[in-house]
């Protein structure tokens, strides 16, 4: 345990209705009248507790029994330019409002990376967003000598699902519904069948690892899986869902995604879209994919489908089918521990987002 002041920084005590509460407080104030992504919602915090593994890896700041402050590392095992390493993604940064500009969260961050050194990770991985409190933060972190190196910038590939829902919960201007009519980019999935595509079960988990693993090795950067890891966090339904493409009893596509509540005038799930595999499918195949991905996940609620161009896979057919390129971005940056390497300047990453 760490003392800043009146504030406590130590491992998460796994009070996680009252994280959501407190970062409700924290992201509404932020992001005022546009929706933010729950992050928080406690079936989620939960999984990914189980996905770090070690409570040692859930840091967060106490006023009391009061948390004000949470971050999350993520164990990985990764591959950069074709040697593995051991890595971090570092996620669900928030802080109290009330407790902003205090020092808390460079004190979770401080502790944060000691525990990484200490569990031997070779970097840390996480997201900014231009313009938020936490960029800030890193902006400050990085004058006074802290190193940082930023892996890409990214955008917002999103499909429009339910136009309605979007609109009664989104701050949408009425050009943006216009175009997006004109477009004919709201248009929803069509629920016809096709043959080749399924829900994934339990025992696809090998297959789906083996896929996902070969495509990271191909990236510049990437996560490497097992088939525990597999069945842990895309197999997880109703949370995590995934569909196969099989052929000839094989299967040789994968679309995963989790559901995320955005919280805006109204609370609305989105799917992103976590994992793309389809390298050894057709152009036509994979539009066929991705309307049936589509229209799965409009049946379970979605209001759209939230991706980034990440560049480890060929996307091409992405705006063949209704996505569309949106200008919100992020920088996917990473703290390194070790010399002799670089993770600045990677044009493809094979990773989530959070």
């Amino acid at each position: 345990m760490t003392l800043v002041g009146e504030y406590s920084i130590e491992t998460f005590r796994g009070d996680c209705g009252a994280l959501e509460a407190m970062a409700r407080r924290a992201w509404l104030d932020e992001y005022g009248a546009d929706s933010y992504p729950n992050l928080y919602r406690p079936d989620l915090v939960a999984q990914l507790l189980a996905q770090a593994g070690d409570p040692e890896l859930a840091i967060a700041a106490y006023r009391g029994d009061e948390p004000i402050g949470f971050l999350l590392n993520l164990p990985r095992r990764m591959v950069l330019r074709g040697v593995e390493r051991r890595a971090a993604l570092s996620c669900s940064l928030v802080v109290s409002k009330e407790c902003l500009r205090q020092g808390i969260a460079k004190a979770m961050f401080a502790e944060a990376l000691e525990r990484n050194r200490r569990f031997g990770f070779e970097f840390t991985l996480f997201y900014l967003e231009a313009g938020h409190t936490s960029s800030k933060l890193f902006e400050t972190l990085a004058a006074n000598g802290t190193p940082l190196d930023r892996l890409k910038r990214m955008h917002v590939v999103a499909r429009a699902l339910d136009l309605d829902a979007i609109r009664a919960s989104e701050k949408l201007a009425w050009y943006e519904v216009a175009a997006l009519r004109a477009l004919t980019l709201a248009r929803p999935p069509r629920a016809t069948p096709c043959p080749a595509v399924r829900e994934a079960r339990a025992v696809d988990a090998p297959r789906i690892a083996e896929l996902l693993d070969a495509q990271s090795r191909r990236a510049t950067l990437g996560r490497l899986w097992t088939t525990a890891e597999a069945r842990r966090e895309i197999l997880a339904a109703p949370l995590s869902r995934a569909l196969v493409w099989e052929r000839d009893g094989r299967i040789d596509g994968v679309l995963a995604w989790i559901s995320v509540d955005h919280v805006g005038r109204r609370v609305v799930p989105w799917a992103w879209l976590n994992h793309v595999c389809w390298d050894a499918l057709r152009f036509g195949e994979r539009r066929a994919f991705l309307e049936a991905f589509g229209a799965a996940a409009l049946a379970q609620g979605c209001a759209g489908v939230i991706e980034w161009n990440k560049g480890y896979y060929p996307s091409a057919a992405l705006y063949a089918a209704r996505f569309f390129p949106y200008p919100r971005q992020v920088d996917f940056m990473a703290w390194r521990f070790g010399d002799g390497f670089s993770v600045a300047g990677i044009p493809d990453v094979a990773e989530i987002q959070l």
